[in-house]
């Protein structure tokens, strides 16, 4: 059988796209996992390795798996890496506002108070007083056990009212004194009896 010039070509041609496309699904990235991390026989590597050095498209397919499976990775770090920050940072945000707020509760115990300079007074704030914000509680004169309670005001409304009460500390709620404005107000002392009502004002700044 002859073969024209043609005919020699197309085969040659046809050969070279058989062998060009040699499958190699088998060498997956299951695979190059395994032998990166040392999960193969011995044997079975030493076969891989002597693969990829006598054949340059097994060697090309194990360089192209090696370099798509660090995309992938980077990748995924990538995805998870703002996620994690997230997560993070609301912990974070969570720890702090707690130890916040149990320092807030702690600021205003009376021990505390006295160190600052309250202990020595009879009133706070005194009358026409200027202090410093936050204002965590109120202090009367109670020598004679009264029942006594305070209203505090601003720009001339009421804006809280405690029960009535024995003793001379008056605690403004957290959820109101973290919410106090800058400016003058007025707070009144009452007593059960109807024999005190004094007044005061101060300034909060």
């Amino acid at each position: 059988m002859k073969y024209n010039e043609n005919d020699i070509k197309n085969l040659f041609n046809n050969e070279l796209r058989i062998w060009e496309s040699d499958d190699l699904d088998w060498f997956d990235k299951k695979l190059v996992l395994k032998l990166q991390n040392n999960q193969l026989d011995h044997d079975e590597k030493q076969r891989l390795i002597d693969m990829m050095k006598n054949d340059q498209m097994v060697m090309n397919r194990y360089l192209q798996l090696k370099n798509e499976t660090k995309v992938e990775s980077l990748s995924f770090w990538n995805f998870l890496k703002p996620k994690m920050t997230v997560v993070l940072t609301s912990v974070m945000a969570l720890i702090l506002a707690v130890i916040f707020f149990n320092q807030e509760e702690i600021n205003y115990n009376f021990d505390q108070d006295i160190t600052r300079g309250v202990g020595l007074v009879k009133i706070y704030p005194q009358d026409n007083s200027i202090i410093e914000s936050p204002l965590g509680f109120l202090l009367v004169e109670n020598k004679k056990d009264r029942w006594l309670k305070v209203k505090l005001y601003y720009n001339n409304q009421q804006i809280w009212i405690s029960p009535f009460q024995k003793s001379n500390k008056f605690h403004i709620p957290f959820e109101l004194k973290t919410k106090l404005n800058k400016g003058k107000y007025k707070w009144t002392i009452t007593s059960k009896d109807g024999n005190t009502n004094d007044t005061y004002t101060f300034t909060l700044q």
